[in-house]
């Protein structure tokens, strides 16, 4: 019998998301990454279809007052 394995990916946030959760516009993200490579210590995953996908645990982590790890 085979095991089922519980395969879910990892929380993500999309630009849009992060910036509302901040209360920033989405470009001003997007410039800091383009400058910085981070927002607030958040490195983004870019997608292939060129999108940015933040993880959501580093952007949880940093709305409730902690460091970026």
């Amino acid at each position: 019998m085979k095991s089922q394995e519980n395969h879910t990916a990892p929380r993500k946030y999309s630009t849009d998301g992060i910036a509302a959760q901040f209360m920033v516009k989405p470009n001003s993200i997007r410039s800091a990454v383009c400058r910085n490579g981070h927002y607030m210590g958040i490195r983004p995953i870019k997608l292939p279809n060129g999108l940015l996908a933040w993880p959501a645990d580093d952007v949880d982590r940093i709305a409730s007052g902690e460091a970026a790890q």
